[in-house]
């Protein structure tokens, strides 16, 4: 796997005009290759249940499928192989707020400062992985002990949640 050779690639911005604010954090990751061992399990029918759906077009004869093998065919269907990895490069928008000050001379200075906001975090993710989440991370054991020797191994983590929330920032 391609791991030496990854770039990050952070980019932040922070605008404000009139009484409106804006700021946002992209961040991504180029170069990198993940062992995706979801494929392993939905496409390499190493038992007789939950499979994926792409097994239905597996090879079943001359002139099937080259990509995935017969169905519980011999051990090659599970065989460690570059069968299984994709490349992992991503962008995803981390954190975005947008807010707006209501003037302070609206409220005849019973409050400074009014804020009506809205952010957003893990918005989105530009990617051509096929996983559940293109930045993983290390795997833990049943004793919370991180196992770094699995960087860029896809073992099924959660991906990151998606969260939106609304706001009011008073100051008195």
């Amino acid at each position: 796997m391609d791991m030496w050779f990854q770039h990050q690639i952070p980019l932040s911005a922070n605008f404000k005009f009139k009484g409106f604010d804006l700021n946002f954090f992209f961040m991504g990751i180029s170069g990198n290759d993940i062992y995706n061992t979801n494929l392993y399990d939905l496409e390499g029918m190493p038992r007789l249940f939950n499979s994926g759906i792409q097994v239905l077009d597996r090879w079943t004869g001359p002139g099937t499928s080259n990509t995935i093998p017969r169905a519980l065919g011999a051990g090659e269907n599970v065989t460690v192989s570059t069968r299984f990895v994709e490349k992992g490069s991503f962008a995803r928008l981390r954190n975005i707020s947008l807010g707006y000050t209501i003037p302070i001379n609206a409220f005849n200075g019973a409050i400074s400062k009014l804020r009506v906001y809205i952010s957003g975090q893990n918005v989105f993710t530009i990617t051509n992985y096929s996983g559940l989440d293109p930045e993983i991370g290390t795997h833990l054991t049943t004793n919370n002990v991180q196992q770094n020797y699995q960087l860029g191994i896809d073992r099924g983590n959660f991906p990151l949640p998606k969260s939106f929330t609304a706001g009011l920032q008073l100051v008195f």
